[in-house]
């Protein structure tokens, strides 16, 4: 009788487990598609910008932070760069004005301290060309 009731309390739970793992299974999937809906927005959907909510998009830093990262360009690369020129277009000078004190320097106080050069492309300039057309009458037949 002992062995009766076991076997069949044993079927039961058996059944019972059978009954558990399917709706658990169910359950994960539900969960996994709920999920998917919840990390969509416009740009890994068809979603419209409008429907992102509030949330903040994540910035990228624009400089790398990390240590693995460094900046400039790729090793090995010989970079390019303009070189100063020995005669330029035109020269600003920047001569210092009056001291704090009350002092006007004197061209004798001045000594140049550095030179930079910057490279600028010219605006287009409109460029009119007039075409003059000239006519003549012939002396002999009198046709022009």
């Amino acid at each position: 009788m002992r062995l009766e009731k076991s076997e069949k309390e044993n079927e039961l739970l058996r059944h019972e487990n059978t009954v558990l793992k399917a709706e658990n299974a169910m359950m994960k999937t539900e969960v996994a598609e709920l999920r998917a809906r919840l990390d969509s927005n416009s740009r890994n959907s068809s979603k419209p910008p409008s429907s992102d909510g509030y949330k903040k998009k994540p910035i990228k830093p624009a400089f790398p932070q990390g240590k693995g990262s460094s900046q400039g360009g790729q090793k090995d690369h010989k970079g390019h760069t303009l070189q100063q020129v020995k005669a330029p277009d035109k020269i600003v000078a920047c001569i210092p004005g009056i001291c704090t004190c009350g002092h006007e320097f004197e061209k004798g106080e001045l000594m140049l301290a550095e030179k930079r050069q910057v490279f600028d492309l010219p605006q287009p300039k409109l460029e009119i060309t007039e075409y003059q057309i000239f006519k003549a009458s012939c002396a002999l037949c009198g046709q022009e």
